[in-house]
């Protein structure tokens, strides 16, 4: 599912001359978002991104800030997150390509002097010959002037390639935040959706049963109204805490959005799954959240939790989708408990 970039190394660098101008000829910043829109764009790769852009353009809109932020946005996140993995690979690569070229420049420049002040050695051992002299003399600065231009190329490709490697590194670190929820510090829906594509393209999906759970906090409205917003922020940061606290190793514990979190759990059967959950209900149930003000205590929050298994070969969209069921079930049945939904099975309620 991963799709590769394959442009040559040729082709890189023009994609990477036609970047930079662009980028100054618009009133976004030079950050990774606005590399990866326009390296997108320049390539080829994203008909939608050039479909929208494409008008724009023609027009000669000058973009702002939050277009390049809607336009990534769009057409570069969700199922495209996987694209600035690649755009950071590509860096590298070209880092290192452009690395590789500085020294073999080098040699061969070293290489080239050093046969002309050779040359010039042996053919001052003629004797005076008039005629020659301007040659020999003309070869000497030759090579002089090469020796000078070659060390400003190397410093110059250099230079290039530190950049390259900070861009990369930049990227990098935006697509770690791109998948981080601020308030909880859990992977966001991203970073989630990102997690579930990994697990499944993984060989070692399947060992032993992969397990999610789907969780609701029990009505966070009423919180939110009879507390404030502040309150609901930090019931949200608790629970995000104990989910957090009562998983393990590849587990990954996600803000699915608003007041719903997810819990992804490789290697483990159904079975424990439930157990897991219920024990993650209980924690949540007698646990207590107080006013930061008057330290008044916040109406017992409890949890809603639905699991499902990963049937072998079934798209992601469809277990997600009978994780949500058996949430669902928890909160029609009476909230505050755990249901869980086989494949091709009904709803069972576990607690």
């Amino acid at each position: 599912m991963t799709r590769k970039y394959e442009e040559t190394k040729a082709a890189s660098g023009e994609i990477l001359r036609m970047v930079v101008p662009a980028m100054a000829g618009h009133n976004a910043a030079c950050h990774p978002i606005s590399y990866t829109v326009w390296y997108e764009y320049f390539s080829g790769r994203n008909p939608r991104l050039r479909a929208e852009l494409d008008p724009r353009l023609q027009r000669g809109e000058i973009l702002e800030e939050g277009d390049i932020a809607q336009l990534f946005e769009r057409h570069l996140t969700g199922p495209h997150e996987t694209t600035v993995r690649r755009l950071c690979e590509e860096l590298r690569q070209l880092a290192g390509e452009i690395s590789a070229s500085a020294r073999q420049a080098g040699a061969e420049a070293g290489e080239y002097a050093q046969s002309l002040d050779a040359a010039g050695q042996r053919l001052e051992t003629l004797g005076e010959h008039p005629e020659l002299e301007p040659l020999i003399r003309e070869l000497l600065e030759g090579a002089a002037r090469m020796r000078r231009s070659v060390g400003t190329l190397e410093d110059r490709l250099a230079a290039s390639g530190r950049q390259i490697n900070e861009l990369r590194e930049a990227l990098a670190q935006a697509q770690n935040e791109a998948l981080i929820d601020p308030l909880t510090g859990l992977v966001n829906r991203r970073g989630f959706d990102s997690a579930l594509h990994d697990l499944i393209e993984s060989p070692r999906t399947g060992e032993a049963g992969t397990c999610l759970l789907m969780v609701d906090i029990d009505h966070f409205k009423r919180i939110n109204d009879a507390h404030g917003h502040l309150v609901g922020d930090k019931v949200i940061r608790a629970v995000a805490q104990v989910l957090k606290n009562g998983v393990k190793g590849r587990d990954t514990v996600a803000r699915y959005g608003g007041e719903e979190f997810s819990v992804l759990l490789p290697a483990t059967p159904l079975a424990g799954a439930c157990a897991l959950a219920e024990q993650l209900r209980v924690t949540v149930e007698r646990g207590r959240i107080r006013r930061a003000d008057n330290g008044e205590a916040v109406a017992s929050v409890t949890i809603s939790i639905g699991v499902t298994a990963l049937h072998a070969g079934e798209p992601f969209e469809e277990f997600v989708q009978r994780a949500d069921a058996a949430l669902y079930a928890s909160k029609q049945n009476g909230r505050n408990r755990v249901t869980a939904r086989p494949f091709g099975a009904s709803s069972a309620a576990v607690a």
